[in-house]
């Protein structure tokens, strides 16, 4: 499946990218698109994958791992709506 045919049943955009983008680059766009993952297109037009929220959050787990400190909860934290 490509991310045309996607298209054409989603009714709403999918969001893309592709694989030369740095993780902290995906971030942004999930972040900017208010969306839970994005689809990662290959050089053919087909989909390589997905990147999820969950996956960075994972990604952010494993870099830190040497040093077990910062980023802090506060840095990332969502406050709730007054």
């Amino acid at each position: 499946m490509n991310v045309a045919a996607i298209l054409k049943v989603k009714s709403r955009n999918v969001v893309t990218t592709t694989a030369d983008k740095s993780l902290l680059d995906v971030a942004k766009l999930i972040d900017r698109h208010d969306i839970g993952c994005i689809v990662i297109e290959g050089d053919d037009g087909q989909i390589a994958g997905v990147v999820s929220e969950r996956d960075l959050v994972c990604a952010i787990g494993i870099a830190s791992m040497p040093s077990r400190r910062g980023p802090f909860v506060c840095a990332g934290l969502t406050l709730p709506a007054a």
